[in-house]
């Protein structure tokens, strides 16, 4: 299977041509697995292995201590056995580095290596870490937790015979948080079960000790950071951070009242530890995040008042309410745009955790008709403002964001379902049609149809819309007969009649048809509909002869803030470029433009898009002779071949990967 496969093939290089590698990887990342799959690949799985663990190990006599501990022998003997059996293989693993080793215990470490890979070609030593260690940079592999795709293809490689749903898939990875442990659990029990049932199983996790990982060390220093006045502060940190799951700036951090005196000592301090990381999520934009192990445990000590004051707190830091309206924070929307696989940003499990609390209080803690008031009147803004808040995930076009979060919320409403609930419904239609899940959109557009009153005409108003889309894309006979049908009761500066006559234009022949939509487009433009302007441009270019496509596209790029119609107009561009061979005039920033796009339908899952964005990337790549792009999309690609059953495409380019190799 293709997860983690680039980590893989960098280690197998290392251990290739040095015999030796360093792989930096989080509390249950999955770091026993992965040895596993380098021994696999390399014949060595029925190899000694010696593993010594040097999570307390500073200098280069406890070193040499603890290797004879561990060993049963000193290092002296373990050389002079591998001399006179220098057929034997053997893996020698230096596990839990600390980031404290002195120079004089890195380089004994270091010159080990030699000394054994000059006796024995078949030995190989890993060193591991939780953190990452300068000295070993030239050697180093990254591990990080599963993204949503590699949760997806264990999975599907796990239950060839069982198909999952979106939804079932994102939540197995929320669930996980990219664990292999806790996935492994969520797999013990879809062994003997329905998706849902384990989706719902409150208990999954408990009695279960996900603790175990944590060393003595790691343990001990959390401790020490608990009780000691001088560490106030760096605890501090550690339980916001546990709360805020998917990270945060410093500079939000110390926008609360609870953080306002944390600093960059502080973060630095528990990422030397290991219990947390920093992303770098573009060049002004870092942001700390902790080990799902650690959150877990930490959470597990918190009293709930203080869950739900942390809570609380950063609500109103996460997602801004401003005179111009909801805003999410430029460093959690940034999180978003970049598509880096935490499990989206903060703001719903904020906002569910509020909600939580706040039905808790109206159902327990209750005094006096006042106090209900007060809380009622809390549960009806954070109901308004969870609705705001997918909205503008929606404009952020993060569609898999907008269909969890929309679950996530409308669950934590429970039965008693908040004002305009329906309006999820539609949120969760329109991110499916996008993503080309044509029949998931249907069943909600069909929810949202059935709630909707009567009088929010704006609302069935967009269902309409929504509708046209959809049969565009499903019955095309439909969607011209419903527009025909429909199209008068619409004000003709509607959204709504623009819609049904560029659907209306499918019956037309081509040149009218141009001339339609050409039409409708300096319309739109003229009630400043731009992103309906560009759409309907985007299918004129259809229609267009190629080398009259490139000024239509730049003006759609101009008026654009979408990403995901920026992706579209770029990929079409490009496309064109490539139609006319004119390849040799896209040039580097194109390319980086390419990736970023590339990169963004990945992420978003949005399959068909995505596979023309691969094969244009590969044609560029092989024309430029580019290895780095072949190598960072191949993988990417096999992983969505996979998951879509397309073995033609699988076959295809495993074929031309192999040649380009050779």
């Amino acid at each position: 299977m293709y997860t983690r496969q680039n980590e893989k093939n960098k280690a197998l290089t290392f251990l290739t041509e040095k015999q030796n590698v360093f792989i930096e990887s989080g509390l249950g990342y999955g770091l026993s697995d992965f040895l596993y799959s380098i021994a696999d690949a390399m014949d060595f799985d029925d190899s000694a292995l010696i593993q010594i663990d040097l999570s307390e190990v500073i200098s280069k006599k406890q070193l040499e201590s603890k290797i004879k501990t561990d060993a049963g022998a000193d290092i002296s003997q373990i050389i002079f056995h591998y001399i006179s059996h220098h057929d034997e293989k053997i893996i020698l693993h230096f596990k839990n580095c600390s980031n404290d080793l002195d120079e004089d215990a890195v380089s004994y470490l270091r010159s080990l290596t030699n000394q054994i890979s000059s006796t024995n070609p078949n030995s190989i030593i890993v060193f591991s870490s939780d953190v990452f260690i300068r000295a070993f940079r030239d050697i180093s592999v990254k591990l990080d937790s599963l993204s949503y795709n590699e949760v997806s293809l264990i999975l599907k490689n796990r239950f060839e015979e069982r198909t999952f749903s979106h939804e079932e898939l994102h939540s197995f990875h929320t669930l996980s948080e990219g664990i292999v442990k806790k996935l492994d659990r969520i797999i013990y029990y879809l062994d003997d079960a329905s998706a849902q049932d384990v989706i719902e199983k409150k208990s999954l996790f408990v009695g279960v000790s996900y603790f175990e990982t944590i060393s003595e060390k790691t343990l001990k220093q959390i401790e020490t950071l608990k009780t000691s006045t001088s560490d106030t502060l760096s605890f501090t940190l550690i339980k916001i951070l546990s709360i805020l799951k998917n990270g945060e700036s410093l500079k939000n951090i110390t926008k609360s009242k609870i953080g306002r005196d944390i600093d960059l000592d502080n973060i630095k301090k528990i990422v030397d530890m290991g219990i947390a990381k920093t992303i770098m999520i573009d060049n002004n934009t870092h942001i700390a995040k902790i080990n799902p192990i650690v959150k877990d445990y930490i959470i597990s000590g918190m009293q709930i008042e203080e869950i739900n004051a942390i809570s609380s707190e950063f609500l109103n830091i996460t997602i801004v309410e401003t005179k111009d309206g909801l805003k999410i924070n430029s460093t959690n929307r940034r999180v978003l745009e970049q598509g880096y696989s935490t499990e989206g940003d903060n703001g719903c499990y904020l906002l569910v955790r509020n909600i939580f609390e706040c039905k808790h209080n109206l159902d327990k803690f209750v005094d006096t008709p006042e106090e209900y008031e007060r809380h009622l009147r809390h549960l009806s803004r954070l109901s308004t403002l969870s609705l705001r808040y997918v909205y503008a995930l929606k404009n952020a076009c993060v569609y898999n964001e907008v269909i969890s979060s929309s679950l996530e919320l409308l669950e934590a409403y429970g039965d008693t379902p908040p004002p305009h609930y329906y309006k999820y419904y539609l949120f969760i239609a329109s991110s499916f049609r996008i993503l080309g899940k044509y029949k998931d959109a249907k069943t909600y557009l069909e929810k949202c149809l059935n709630t909707c009153p009567s009088d929010d005409k704006p609302t069935l108003s967009e269902c309409y819309v929504q509708e046209l889309y959809l049969l565009e894309k499903t019955d095309e006979g439909k969607a011209i007969e419903l527009a025909k049908r429909r199209k008068k009761e619409f004000r003709t500066s509607s959204i709504a009649h623009i819609v049904s006559d560029s659907v209306l234009s499918l019956n037309k022949p081509k040149q009218e048809r141009i001339k339609s939509l050409t039409s409708l487009v300096r319309k739109s433009r003229k009630l400043n509909f731009h992103t309906l302007a560009n759409n309907i441009s985007l299918d004129l270019n259809k229609e267009r002869k190629p080398q009259d496509r490139i000024s239509s596209l730049d003006e759609v790029l101009h008026y654009e803030t979408s990403s995901y119609n920026q992706c579209r107009a770029l990929l079409v561009k490009y496309e064109t470029f490539e139609e006319n061979n004119m390849l040799e005039n896209i040039q580097d920033e194109d390319i980086a433009k390419l990736r970023n796009v590339y990169n963004y339908l990945f992420n978003q899952r949005f399959d068909h898009l995505f596979k023309r964005c691969h094969i244009l990337l590969w044609k560029i790549a092989e024309y430029r002779k580019n290895l780095d792009i072949i190598f960072m999309i191949y993988y990417k690609g096999q992983t969505i071949w996979i998951l879509n059953n397309d073995t033609e495409s699988e076959e295809e380019y495993s074929e031309r990967f192999i040649s380009l190799l050779n």
